[in-house]
């Protein structure tokens, strides 16, 4: 178990005890692709940490997806499961380590990168990446209607 530093749930999760009961609700919320630009539109997944989760069954439900995933770890070493999706529709951003595709934020990467204007962006994760994406995606003249987000912790 990895306790995020100053998180509101790990720490919780951490220091569980063989036989303490745990109450899970969820989930909540409509978080999925938008199904009027499924053939139309680029799909661009956005995902920091266990931000990725709900992508990964995106993909798989949607053969022939028109999508790249965009996933920020600290080491390449937290991007699991990143086999199971196209590898050259894949990006991973390392902000501690050299190993990923990209060295940096995932945010420092939306800024250097361009988008077609037909790209429909969908963000999951920690909540200061998302505003910080939404924010870069705005500069870059996309819309809120371009942009579905799910907060993750």
């Amino acid at each position: 178990m990895k306790e995020v530093e100053g998180g509101y749930f790990s720490p919780k999760l951490k220091h569980l005890k063989i036989g303490d009961l745990v109450e899970v609700h969820g989930p909540f919320g409509k978080f999925g692709l938008d199904e009027k630009k499924r053939n139309t539109h680029q799909h661009v997944f956005i995902a920091s940490g266990t931000g990725i989760a709900p992508f990964h069954s995106v993909v798989k439900t949607n053969p022939g997806l028109n999508y790249k995933l965009i996933h920020g770890v600290r080491y390449l070493n937290e991007a699991y499961e990143i086999g199971e999706y196209e590898r050259d529709r894949v990006v991973v951003c390392t902000s501690r380590d050299e190993k990923g595709d990209f060295n940096g934020r995932l945010t420092d990467y939306l800024k250097k990168t361009d988008f077609a204007r037909n790209t429909c962006f969908y963000l999951c994760g920690n909540s200061d990446m998302i505003f910080d994406a939404m924010e870069i995606l705005k500069s870059k003249g996309f819309d809120r209607d371009s942009v579905t987000v799910e907060v993750y912790f």
